[in-house]
């Protein structure tokens, strides 16, 4: 393996993730707000209809997460985005929301890896594969990128804490990681909590460093110190204004705890049965394919933290993904919605990509200083095949998603794909947008068809209204709408 080629292998990967990411951006153009996207912004909704003021807007932004965090919940930035959803300006531009869910998670991941790694080509190459990995096979789609509410409340705020965490190794804007710190604290405990611990490990790392290792090559380490500590000092007083706040008291009414420790047990036990879950051939696959590239870029590298045992990283890292589970355990005895499982699907992969990079450069440093490798003409001969290898798995894993008709919404582009082709995607779209004709009109009480197309991966049927005006779904359109009363026909 030589520059140019892991050059062109950039690009090659880059279109690959273009094309994967074009249905998933093209069926977004079909999708219609749902559920807790009307409950959340229904006050802004009808401050924006009646004034169309960007300062009216932001009175009601601060009026609703007053309003929910002393009555439901303390997510005070995560209240701020459900209450903009892009639906209140039309439903038929909500699909913008897929635009900056995407685009954030791409930039997230890149800007991270590139950041740990340090070599612009490696890091596209690395960041475009487990990008189309992570996109493509997440739990849940819809909730992930396609529901505003909750892909804002954990994919937005999970990209987030990547560029966080990016900015911190990178030494770069102290400043933009405090905000983005206190910012990740207000919305949702598993990524405030799972940040507060990553930041902590910054901090132990650095101490380490300097008073274990006596290592000082660094300049300004001491400030770089003061820095780490003062954003976790930000993002755990945002974390407690969020996790104290009286509406989760009146929540907790509503569900059964557990005892903290039992719950700490239970996260692991989560931990350990999801990791066998997920551990299959996509990430199998993504692991084999990025081996080479990695192998490349670890040449005349030493890894930054060898001084730390590989079983040591390998354990707190497991620690990490366990801790994701344990606000779920805690406050609801579960592990939760599967929207909370796409980031802990995401945060699954991202490690087993980090620890693979860390054995593949503690791996190349002891090959190189004892000199067992071949030349690399030897090697680029394999490589060829090596590769071609994977991709036979990869057709593999295609036809496993495409010929069964069962399997056929199981990757995220191909489902969308299919719903545009047929039709159904705008079908779908047509639908929605007679409901909304109807919903804007001036009576109290509507009468709405069922709908008839369920495009995959933009519709989800625990989300629909059903009739009944007791149902939170249809109290939360009526509120939106200011109706009295939705009636559901149709079969």
């Amino acid at each position: 393996m030589n520059e140019e080629f892991v050059r062109r292998s950039k690009k090659i990967f880059n279109i690959l993730l273009v094309l994967s990411v074009i249905p998933m951006l093209w069926i977004a153009i079909y999708s219609r707000p749902f559920v807790d996207d009307y409950g959340y912004s229904a006050g802004t909704h009808q401050v924006w209809k009646a004034t169309h003021s960007p300062l009216q807007l932001l009175a009601a932004i601060g009026k609703e997460v007053a309003e929910i965090y002393n009555t439901w919940q303390g997510s005070y930035s995560a209240i701020a985005l459900f209450s903009i959803q892009p639906g209140i300006i039309s439903e038929k531009v909500y699909g913008i929301s897929t635009f900056i869910l995407v685009g954030l998670f791409l930039f997230g991941n890149f800007f991270f890896l590139k950041a740990v790694i340090k070599d612009s080509d490696t890091a596209s190459i690395v960041s475009a594969a487990a990008s189309i990995i992570l996109m493509q096979t997440l739990p849940h789609a819809i909730q992930g990128f396609y529901w505003w509410n909750g892909s804002s409340y954990y994919t937005l705020f999970f990209a987030l804490m990547l560029i966080e965490w990016g900015l911190v190794i990178s030494k770069k804007s102290f400043i933009l990681s405090c905000v983005l710190g206190f910012f990740i604290s207000g919305g949702n405990l598993v990524t405030g909590l799972l940040n507060l611990e990553v930041i902590f490990l910054f901090i132990i790392w650095k101490c380490l460093k300097k008073w274990v290792f006596k290592d000082d090559s660094g300049e300004n380490e001491p400030l770089r110190l003061v820095q780490q500590v003062s954003l976790f000092v930000v993002s755990s007083i945002g974390f407690a204004i969020n996790a104290f706040a009286p509406g989760n008291m009146v929540r907790a009414v509503e569900s059964t705890q557990k005892a903290p420790l039992q719950a700490i047990g239970d996260s692991f036990l989560d931990a350990y049965g999801f990791m066998n879950e997920w551990f299959g051939l996509p990430v199998i696959l993504l692991l084999v394919l990025l081996l080479p590239f990695l192998w490349y870029y670890a040449k005349d590298k030493v890894s930054t933290i060898s001084r730390i045992p590989m079983f040591v990283l390998v354990f707190l890292a497991f620690c990490l993904f366990a801790s994701m589970f344990t606000p779920t355990e805690y406050s609801l005895s579960e592990v939760g919605p599967r929207r909370i499982q796409n980031i802990r699907y995401y945060m699954f992969v991202l490690f087993m990509v980090l620890l693979e990079l860390e054995a593949v450069l503690r791996t190349r440093h002891l090959f190189d200083s004892k000199g067992l490798l071949p030349g690399s003409e030897d090697v680029m001969k394999y490589v060829k095949g090596y590769l071609l290898m994977v991709a036979v798995g990869v057709l593999i894993l295609l036809g496993v998603n495409v010929i069964p008709k069962e399997n056929r919404n199981n990757l995220t582009s191909l489902a969308a794909a299919r719903s545009i082709l047929i039709g159904e995607a705008k079908d779908y779209a047509v639908e929605r947008d007679a409901w909304t004709d109807i919903l804007l009109s001036g009576d109290e009480v509507v009468t709405l068809q069922k709908l008839k197309n369920h495009p995959v991966p933009i519709y989800y049927v625990e989300f629909d209204i059903t009739g009944d005006p007791e149902n939170y779904r249809d109290e939360s359109m009526c509120e939106y709408y200011s109706k009295k009363q939705i009636i559901v026909n149709g079969d």
